[in-house]
């Protein structure tokens, strides 16, 4: 039993957590293909049944079954996806060695190459198993039961199944027997229960096991245990308890029967005394206490007298109250009489009072005279500072004081007596003294001594002046505190200050009896020097060269140093001086100052009214400044200038408007180019200076635009001219005329001399440009810009010249056709359809010498319903494309309108083609009837195969000699509503999507994404509506792609499809002789591919026969155009609001991939549905939705990504339309 116990009992609580999270993220991480199993969770034993859904028809799927629990081999097996693209395997078998096991099912398809992931497990269906304690007693000698509860929980399983249960009493002695309940019949001899967890609610379920005795068995204890498996409830139990494993089992070898005793003391306590703790009136007293008896007695016990109580246990550590207390403990354990134990406890106090903090101890050294000494604490006061540990405390104070006190020194002592109710003195007693003395110095109570007197002397004679010291003065206005005698004594005495103010000052100490100082005292008395320098002034200045100096200039000049040059004062040291006036007389030429000033020594004492004067004149030239100027000169060849153009600040020291003069100021034709001018200047002193400057002359141009017609048409030739013409005549003069219209340069040409005889000649220059006219027709200016090659010669911009571009007249390429190329005859999109969809195309012809470039064309197809004309929506200002890239006088515009004919059977509309943009319509018939009717849908068009390149055409023409290759399989529903199926089509050309060459082949593919229409003809003669037998018409809109590093990448997409087709074993056409005619058009103008050009009549592809392949029209005995009758009046257009294209399943294009700035999503659903496009990014996150909606039936429509803040790389995109998925991968190359 613990053999198996040990191997079954294996903990795997985190791997259920894990596995938990295994489960809820088990949802299949492809899109469109689904695996999965019957059950999540298994028996061992039981088979895995493994379907799945959305794989490719007949691929083989590989499915991988991983162990994520324990290490073993993972299992393979191969499955086939029926034509449906489901799967069904049973191969897989879970085995008795994973129990607890979680697995993980990858399928993995070999042709479709997706993956999808399921998880499962075989989960330990049971948890725990518990044994509960004893209830009931059994006593040696006597006869009896006792009952355990056994409970067993759930484990990570929620499946129904049956619980044994396995008794195992090996240890149990004869006397001893058991049952247990709910019971089973007994498996090999053991007794064995059953729990049964019938409802994936129960987490839990419990039974009970009754033991019995007979009485023959003594005191004792005997082991047994408990084991439990699981089995499901829908198959038989095929196990027992000496081979448990079905799944999990659970042992707990912990059970015990016990067999009773009485209790006894075989330890019981003596009356115990002790004292009192610390603090405390009553202590913590420990005895020890023994019992036996089977099982283990309970013991209480009651405390009676000085303390009182009662609990479980023997009391032991208690705290005892003084006195004497009573014990008495009981054991008892329901086996026999109760065991008691009596015994007592004294506690006595024997501790005196204690402090509860520091005792106050006195003061010695006390700054107290004798009266002011303290008189200690109170006995209430040393009391406060102590406790008894029962409660009450004593005091008793006795004084002492010390003989012979006075002022100068003096003591006292105070002793306490403390002690409690039991006589407990505190020992030693509690002592506080206190000593001290006046040791407070004299201060000052008065107002001590003042000197008023201003003494004159010099610093040095200050001491020898003053009075001198004086005790009298220096007590005067001090007492002390003790109120006795105050004297003093001279510590120092100390001159501060300097000549003008100084002071004599006595430092001294006054002191009390007993000779406490009061120190750092002074008194002073002051002075100063009181009289004034000697001395003359200094001599006159004269002979300054300078202007005449203003006020502040002559107060600013005054030179003190200078003035006190001549002064001396009685104490020494340096003097200063102040101005008093300063007067300015004269002129510039001839001035002169007189200063008054005043002398003063350092403590200011005056010698005023003392004079020098200073005299002068300019003697300073100008200072000349010039600058550089360009002129220009006039009409008459000549420019003047003057002084004030050269002076660039010229200036003089005095003379605010010095004369200034020019050498040269007049210029000619002969002075172009640089020349140099002197500049002289003079004051009003006659100081004078000059400088010299250039003065560059040039020569200013006149410009005229011309041109040879007022009006030309567009792509015509023009000439542009302009004259040019100058002040002054030269063989020198050329340049560089650049021509504007409106703004926008369009060539440039030389300036060249206008030749002899002719207007202009000899002063004039002409530029003249020949230009082909590309700009749209409209009103322009012509400005030309003339730029010199001459030196010194100015360049000038015409005035504009106004000038009108016309408009060139288009024709149409067949003139016996008339403008309208495009489809005469369309079907609806089913018998129930009101709408069809017509491919409306021009192609147009400029016939001109020279040609233009149809590019510059706009095309608008109009209805027409008696003098109305009204433009399409769709198909208005198409742009026109060419169909060689390298012959611009062949275009071609297009689209696809949707025409709306209601309950009638057949309707015919009259459209009108109008040119305009840069063109107008020409030669040409303008109108056309085309014809929407109502088919008998039914039939099938098959083909595959190739063509020979020899006259393929458009902006991505088939290279020669290569081959188109296609393979188409369409075919209406059984019901006959529309259409379905695709078609593709790949040729190889020279020419990269936009139509230039590189030197490279590029493979190109059109893969359908949407029908318009398929009409197939009979075997009947051909009628009105019909087409003849063997033909046959699909419509269709398109994607093409090109193929780059192995990956097709979109270039543009839902452009129309013609495709029309012969099937020679189809009436009366020879076998052998299928043909096909391929356009592909471009939605901007031209055509992508034509596969055989020929734009002969309506047709701008002709059929053309196969090089290898066959082509197969079925008709079901009845023809698309068959119902279609003559309409019997024409039908103004009404134009269908929204698409009606057929499309027989989800179609979706992403292109250009790779893409650097923006890809573009374009799908259409053959359902009403909600549709929803998500992007995400390697790591799973979702990057962007881009589409989230209700989208209608058989419409377009378009989403685009654009990355924002994402980095270069892959991702991957989801698509959901209806119950359709779309996944693919986007590349991402951030420039």
């Amino acid at each position: 039993m613990n053999k198996i116990y040990m191997t079954l009992r294996t903990p795997r609580t985190a791997l259920m957590l894990l596995l938990t999270g295994f489960l809820l993220l088990s949802a299949n991480t492809v899109f469109g293909q689904t695996i999965s199993t019957d059950k999540d969770d298994y028996y061992p034993g039981e088979i895995v049944v493994v379907t799945g859904t959305g794989w490719e028809p007949n691929e083989m799927v590989m499915l991988k079954v991983e162990h994520l629990t324990f290490d073993h081999q993972p299992e393979m097996y191969t499955t086939f996806a029926d034509q449906d693209g489901n799967i069904l395997d049973d191969l897989f078998e879970v085995q008795f060695y994973d129990l607890g096991e979680s697995y993980r099912l990858t399928a993995t398809g070999t042709v479709s190459e997706e993956v999808a992931v399921w998880y499962f497990t075989d989960s330990p269906k049971i948890g725990t198993i518990t044994i509960g304690t004893q209830q009931g007693i059994l006593q040696s000698g006597v006869s009896g039961s006792v009952q355990f509860d056994v409970t067993v929980t759930r484990g990570n399983s929620n499946a129904n199944f049956y619980a044994n249960l396995c008794i195992d009493a090996s240890n149990f002695p004869s006397g001893l027997t058991y049952s247990f309940s709910p019971a089973s019949s007994g498996i090999n001899g053991d007794q064995e229960g059953v729990l049964y967890f019938n409802d994936n609610s129960i987490t839990e379920l419990a039974g009970t096991l009754t033991v019995f005795s007979d009485g023959t068995l003594t005191n004792g204890s005997f082991s047994f245990g408990v084991l439990t498996y699981a089995f499901p409830d829908n198959k038989p139990d095929s196990h027992n308890c000496s081979n448990p494993a079905e799944d999990n089992a659970v042992a707990e070898i912990d059970g015990v029967v016990s067999i009773g005793v009485p209790p006894s003391f075989t330890t019981c306590p003596g009356n115990i005394q002790t004292g009192t703790d610390t603090d405390a009136c009553n202590t913590q007293v420990s005895y020890a206490v023994a019992v036996d008896g089977n099982p283990t007695p309970d013991i209480s016990y009651e405390f009676t007298g000085a303390t009182t109580g009662s609990g479980s246990g023997d009391g032991s550590g208690s705290v005892f109250e003084k006195g004497l207390t009573y014990v008495t403990l009981t054991a008892s354990n329901g086996v026999g009489d109760d065991a008691t134990c009596s015994f007592t406890i004294t506690v006595t106090d024997d501790d005196a009072p204690v402090s509860n903090g520091s005792l106050p101890t006195g003061e010695s050294d006390m700054n107290l005279c004798y009266s002011d000494m303290p008189a200690g604490p109170t006995a209430d006061e040393i009391k406060a500072y102590f406790s008894d540990n029962c409660g009450v405390v004593n005091v008793d104070k006795i004084t002492q004081e010390a003989p012979d006190n006075d002022n100068c020194t003096w003591s006292v002592t105070y002793t306490y007596d403390v002690y409690d109710d039991a006589g407990n003195h505190v020992d030693p007693s509690p002592i506080v003294s206190y000593s001290g003395s006046d040791q407070t110095a004299p201060s000052l109570t008065g107002t001590p001594f003042s000197d008023p007197t201003e003494y004159n002397a010099c610093m040095t004679d200050a001491q020898s002046t003053v009075p001198a010291w004086s005790e009298t003065n220096a007590i005067t206005g001090y007492t002390d505190n003790c109120g006795q005698n105050v004297s003093a004594s001279l510590d120092s005495t100390k001159t501060t200050g300097n000549d003008c103010d100084w002071t004599v000052t006595y430092y001294y100490t006054v002191f009390d009896e007993c000779n406490n100082p009061l120190e750092g005292l002074t008194y002073q008395h002051q002075g100063g020097d009181l009289t004034a320098p000697t001395g003359t002034p200094p001599s006159d200045i004269s002979g300054v060269n300078d202007c005449k100096p203003t006020q502040e200039e002559a107060d600013a000049g005054f030179d003190s140093d200078l003035a006190v040059s001549g002064y001396t004062d009685n104490c020494g040291g340096d003097l200063s001086v102040s101005l008093s006036t300063a007067v300015v007389s004269g002129n510039d030429c001839d001035w002169t100052i007189t200063y008054t000033f005043e002398v003063q020594d350092k403590c200011g004492n005056p010698l005023a009214g003392q004079v020098y004067k200073v005299s002068g004149g300019d003697e300073t030239p100008p200072t000349v400044a010039t600058q550089n100027i360009e002129v220009r000169l006039g009409p008459d060849g000549t420019v003047t200038i003057s002084p004030e153009d050269i002076d660039n600040g010229s200036s003089d020291n005095c003379d605010s408007d010095p004369l200034m003069e020019l050498d040269i100021t007049e210029f000619s034709c002969d002075n172009i180019g640089e020349n140099t001018v002197t500049l002289t200047v003079t004051d009003e002193c006659d100081n004078s200076a000059n400088a010299t400057a250039t003065v560059t002359v040039y020569v200013p141009t006149t410009t005229v635009a011309k041109i040879s017609a007022e009006s030309a048409r567009y792509m015509d030739d023009i000439t542009f001219y302009a004259e040019i013409e100058s002040n002054c005549q030269s063989n020198d003069f050329a340049g560089q005329v650049e021509f504007f219209l409106n703004n926008v340069s369009v060539g440039s040409a030389p300036a060249y001399p206008i030749p002899y005889d002719e207007e202009g000649y000899p002063t004039k220059l002409r530029a003249t440009l020949i230009h082909k006219i590309t700009e749209m027709p409209g009103e322009y200016e012509l400005v030309a810009k003339f730029s010199p090659s001459t030196n010194y010669y100015d360049g000038s911009t015409s005035e504009p010249t106004s000038f009108l571009i016309l408009a060139r007249s288009a024709d149409a390429y067949n003139s016996e056709t008339g403008f309208y190329t495009g489809t005469l005859l369309a079907w609806t999109t089913g018998e129930n359809s009101s709408t069809g969809t017509i491919t409306l195309a021009t192609v147009l012809k400029d016939s001109h010498t020279p040609t233009g470039d149809l590019r510059g064309a706009k095309v608008t197809f109009y209805t027409i319903e008696g003098d109305k004309k009204t433009p399409i929506p769709s198909a208005k200002n198409l742009p026109v494309g060419l169909v060689d890239m390298t012959d611009g006088t062949v275009g071609i515009a297009s689209a696809d309108v949707q025409f709306d004919i209601g309950n009638s059977q057949a309707e015919s509309f009259e459209i009108y083609v109008e040119v305009s943009g840069a063109y107008y319509n020409g030669n040409g018939d303008d109108f056309v009837m085309v014809t929407v009717a109502k088919p008998i849908p039914g039939g099938s068009i098959f083909g595959s195969g190739n063509l020979l390149n020899e006259d393929s055409n458009g902006q991505l023409k088939g290279a020669d000699n290569e081959l188109t290759w296609f393979q188409f399989d369409v075919t209406y529903n059984k019901k006959k509503t529309n259409p379905q199926g695709k078609m593709t089509i790949r040729w190889s050309s020279w020419y990269k999507p936009d139509g230039t060459l590189d030197g490279v082949i590029h493979e190109y593919q059109l893969k359908t994404n949407a029908i318009n229409l398929m009409v197939l003809s009979g075997d009947q003669d051909p009628t009105y509506g019909k087409l003849d037998a063997g033909k046959a018409i699909f419509d269709a809109k398109a994607n093409l792609s090109e193929l780059i590093d192995g990956v097709y990448v979109g270039v543009d997409g839902n452009s129309p499809l013609h495709v029309t087709m012969t099937d020679p074993d189809f009436g009366e056409i020879d076998a052998g002789d299928e043909m096909i005619g391929i356009t592909y058009f471009n939605s901007a103008g031209g055509i992508w591919f034509s596969s055989n050009y020929s734009l002969d009549g309506n047709e701008i592809t002709k059929e053309q026969f196969l090089n290898v392949g066959t082509i197969e029209v079925k008709t079901d005995g009845t023809t698309s155009g068959e119902s279609t009758p003559k309409p019997g009046k024409n039908k103004s257009a009404e134009i269908a609001t929204s698409s009606q294209t057929i499309v027989t399943e989800t179609q979706l294009s992403v292109y250009p991939n790779p893409f650097s700035e923006q890809a573009r999503f374009e799908f259409v659903s053959p359902v009403a549905a909600q549709a929803r496009i998500d992007v995400y990014d390697m790591a799973g996150r979702m990057v962007q939705t881009i589409y989230d909606g209700f989208v209608e039936e058989n419409t377009v429509y378009n989403a685009e990504f654009k990355p924002e803040n994402q980095v270069s790389g892959m991702y991957f995109y989801k698509m959901k339309v209806g119950d359709s998925v779309f996944n693919g991968k986007l590349i991402y190359k951030r420039e």
